[in-house]
């Protein structure tokens, strides 16, 4: 995992680092030998062409252009007219030549404006179909005409527009003596590009263990309406855990444990309640009641939303809760803005509950725990159902460890990691399910512990 810092403390390092150089552009130099170095994995062609700002980050570009020009063909385009007079000189004195490419390059790279990029300023078209290295961010980030990169370098650590915008592909994060002061929050990327999930925890039984130490699950999902949501829910707890799973109703398989009422589930070491249920104000309060680990997705808190008395509930209880709603369900209970993790932060502390805002970067918040910010890497789980089998994952989980910011971020991860295995073909990646996503959990376990 990655510190995440704010760009506000990247520039302090950046001009902390600049006052204390021994030869001018000695910072520029460091970073141009990462991205030039990192160049060379990207193309076996033999031509390269580099988009250049006026500012450093131009300055950055054109060295690392001189840095190439000894084995590639090297073309720089000026999109402001001027550069970086020392980088530019440098890349001439090495046999980059100013101009526009003339034949197709094999590799690009923008080194346009970087962290000072304005998404809403026009940039120069790049060409389709070539990839694209980044210097620091791609350029337009966060605005509707970004550039897509096949890779980004950058120096300082991961700020938040790398972890909610997914334009930047492949992060490297190159050590050039910055030290940026960091925020206390954490970024991970599920697939970069490859699995990236590494679990501590073994989760092979040991010796003296049973159907009941692992932690015993309960799922109250579903309803006539929605039948399938239960059946998921169980599906994602029955792949994840080798413990008993029980559930409020038919069972989606006979491994499960089924009950036609709450009050006959049996012991449990955490429960699972929300997907397809309906609102039934009476049964979470119920459960609120409960001194065990709770999880609430999907109707679950659409019902807080709708019953302050519930939410007050919720507030005061000493058990562990886990909430895992979508923007929607979370804007039901608080605003959602841009700055998402500001937004988590604010309803975690609120509830006194870890909160798992879902997205193709999911963040989860905890009081006391630092913020970690989850993007996938791939947006294969963005399918019906997938949030139900997140849900027994996580519970699963909960009823294991007890720790709900350790179930939730352990649950995420490894839901990704599963989404991008059941995506798998033998021509590429292609649609998936949620069912299928559950039976690939044991997959993602294996790989994320093992591998």
């Amino acid at each position: 995992m990655h510190n995440l810092v704010t760009h506000k403390a990247v520039r302090t390092a950046e001009h902390h680092a600049l006052a204390n150089q021994t030869e001018p552009d000695q910072l520029m130099r460091r970073a141009a030998h990462h991205i030039a170095e990192t160049a060379r994995t990207l193309t076996t062609g033999r031509r390269i062409h580099i988009y250049v700002g006026p500012g450093g980050n131009g300055g950055d570009g054109l060295y690392a252009g001189a840095e190439l020009a000894a084995d590639y063909d090297v073309t720089a385009e000026l999109t402001a007219g001027k550069a970086h007079e020392r980088a530019l000189a440098a890349f001439r004195h090495a046999g980059g030549r100013v101009s526009e490419y003339a034949a197709m390059p094999d590799l690009v790279i923008d080194a346009i404006a970087g962290l000072g990029s304005d998404p809403t300023r026009p940039h120069p078209a790049m060409p389709a179909d070539v990839p694209v290295l980044a210097v620091d961010i791609p350029t337009g980030t966060g605005g509707p005409n970004a550039v897509h990169a096949e890779c980004t370098v950058t120096f300082a650590g991961v700020m938040e527009a790398h972890a909610y915008n997914h334009n930047c592909g492949t992060l490297v994060v190159a050590d050039v003596g910055l030290r940026p002061e960091t925020t206390g929050a954490l970024y991970t990327r599920v697939l970069n590009p490859g699995p990236n999930v590494h679990l501590d925890d073994n989760f092979e039984p040991g010796a003296a263990d049973n159907k009941y130490t692992g932690g015993v699950v309960g799922i109250i999902a579903g309803s006539e309406t929605y039948p399938g949501a239960s059946l998921l829910s169980q599906l994602g707890a029955l792949h994840t855990t080798p413990a008993m799973v029980r559930a409020v109703g038919a069972p989606a398989a006979p491994e499960v444990v089924a009950a036609p009422t709450l009050d006959r589930l049996g012991q449990c070491q955490a429960y699972v309640y929300g997907p397809g249920r309906g609102q039934r104000p009476g049964e979470l309060a119920d459960l609120l009641d409960t001194d065990l680990p709770l999880l609430l997705d999907a109707d679950a808190i659409t019902t807080l939303a709708h019953n302050p008395d519930l939410r007050a509930r919720l507030s005061s209880r000493d058990a562990a809760t886990v909430l895992t709603p979508h923007g929607g369900e979370f804007a039901r209970l608080s605003p959602l803005d841009d700055d998402r993790r500001a937004c988590t932060e604010a309803l975690a502390t609120e509830l006194g509950a870890t909160v798992v805002l879902k997205g193709r970067t999911t963040t989860v918040a905890s009081p006391g725990q630092p913020t970690t910010l989850i993007d996938a890497g791939h947006s294969w789980s963005a399918t019906p159902g997938s949030g139900d089998v997140l849900s027994g994952c996580i519970g699963a989980l909960l009823a294991r460890y007890g720790d709900p910011h350790q179930a939730a971020t352990a649950g995420v991860q490894l839901h990704a990691l599963a989404s991008w295995l059941s995506a798998a073909t033998a021509y590429g990646p292609g649609p998936t399910t949620a069912s299928n996503i559950a039976a690939h959990l044991p997959d993602a376990i294996a790989l994320a512990t093992h591998h």
